[in-house]
């Protein structure tokens, strides 16, 4: 489905039922990294696929930032009258979705963020150089995008009152300090290291944290009701 947000076309799938949930993908994917997720999740959400402006079949504009992004889903969240919506948002899409709530308080209910970083300075040395270089040969918006943005602060992470999720992999591309510095910012957060992947392979096309997921989203209602909680473990 298309959705007229800021001047664009945005690409959205709309499926299952329950609480919604938004998923915002990382750069140069597009919605369909959460296909195999989002089939267990719809069991108890009304999820929103979400294919940001420049991605997938979304429209392609001349302005391009994580704010404008972040704008994006602000609107796209009113516009549908989506009601504190949780949201799941992967690299890039961590990114929009924590500028998001910056700008925006109390847009989201939870917000699972995974592979997320604050800054350019906080990808590896090594990893860096790489994207750099590639920026030079592709000559790519997206790319350009990582090496400029974002510019996140301890103290903005602070202020978020949604509830957070930090999820990273074990061989992930930023430094440890960074989390390091969220830790210290976001004390009642909940934080998980996937052993064993890089930045992407456990949630490209992949539901290996489907039940970590459930787990943070139904916090309340597991310790409410076992008989829920026993019901997602099936």
């Amino acid at each position: 489905m298309k959705i007229k947000i800021n001047g664009i076309n945005l690409n959205y799938e709309k499926i299952g039922q329950g609480y919604p949930l938004i998923m915002l993908h990382g750069n140069n994917q597009s919605l369909k990294i959460y296909k195999k997720l989002a089939r267990k999740l719809k069991r108890y959400f009304t999820i929103y696929l979400i294919d940001s402006r420049n991605h997938g079949k979304s429209d392609y504009s001349e302005e391009f930032s994580y704010e404008i992004m972040a704008d994006d889903v602000k609107n796209f969240v009113e516009k549908l009258n989506l009601e504190n919506p949780n949201i799941i948002g992967f690299s890039d899409g961590a990114i929009v979705a924590t500028i998001t709530e910056i700008k925006y308080p109390k847009t989201f209910n939870k917000m699972a963020l995974l592979g997320i970083n604050l800054s350019p300075r906080d990808i590896l040395h090594k990893e860096y150089i790489k994207t750099k270089i590639l920026s030079k040969i592709i000559k790519s918006k997206k790319i350009k995008l990582m090496l400029n943005e974002p510019n996140i602060t301890a103290e903005e992470l602070s202020k978020i009152k949604a509830k957070m999720l930090f999820v990273k992999a074990e061989n992930d591309i930023f430094k440890e300090e960074m989390y390091e510095k969220i830790k210290k910012s976001c004390k009642d957060a909940k934080f998980l290291t996937i052993t064993g992947h890089n930045h992407s392979s456990y949630i490209n096309n992949e539901d290996i944290i489907y039940k970590d997921l459930l787990e943070f989203f139904y916090e309340g209602d597991i310790n409410d009701n076992r008989s829920k909680w026993d019901k997602f473990k099936l």
